[in-house]
């Protein structure tokens, strides 16, 4: 998964140039620990990749941050994962290519929000339709300040930013002040 990404989208967005700061390097270190031993989503754990040999590790690392690197599509990320797990099934596949891409990108945005030092908000936008959660359509639209938390009104769980739960489709946008 390619941070920078995300970090370009926050640029073209905001019509900034951030660059590369040493937030982005420790961000880049968390969120690659994060794939290893895993995090919470939704409230509940994913094991991250932990436990599969390193050799997998690396390769399944290495094939999610070349896809996003190389603006592939999501089926071929998920392909790329089917390639390297063999026994993976498409569901399986699409969910860590769709959730792990989501997850890198809206962190690199949102710290690219922070690094530009523009006032202003961060706006949870979901993709609304037959298959948005239900969760999404809540969190929808909520502003809220960078550092702030959108809060799910229905269980009170807090995020920073999508995804809000495996298969999420929603992003952040920033709105200045």
């Amino acid at each position: 998964m390619d941070l920078i990404s995300g970090l370009n989208q926050a640029e073209k967005e905001l019509n900034v140039d951030i660059g590369f700061t040493e937030s982005y390097e420790y961000k880049l270190n968390k969120l690659h620990a994060q794939q290893i031993e895993g995090y919470t989503i939704n409230g509940k754990k994913w094991f991250g990749i932990k436990g599969v040999t390193k050799e997998l590790q690396s390769k399944i690392i290495q094939t999610v941050q070349e896809g996003v690197k190389n603006d592939n599509s999501l089926k071929e990320i998920k392909e790329g994962i089917k390639d390297v797990f063999g026994g993976f099934s498409d569901w399986r596949a699409n969910m860590i290519g769709r959730t792990e891409t989501n997850r890198i990108l809206a962190s690199g945005k949102l710290l690219g929000y922070k690094e530009s030092q523009i006032k202003g908000k961060k706006v949870w936008k979901s993709a609304i339709d037959d298959r948005t959660s239900p969760i999404c359509k809540r969190l929808n639209g909520q502003k809220k300040w960078l550092d702030d938390d959108f809060i799910d009104p229905e269980t009170n769980k807090a995020y920073q930013h999508p995804p809000s739960h495996p298969h999420c489709r929603s992003t952040i946008i920033f709105r200045p002040d």
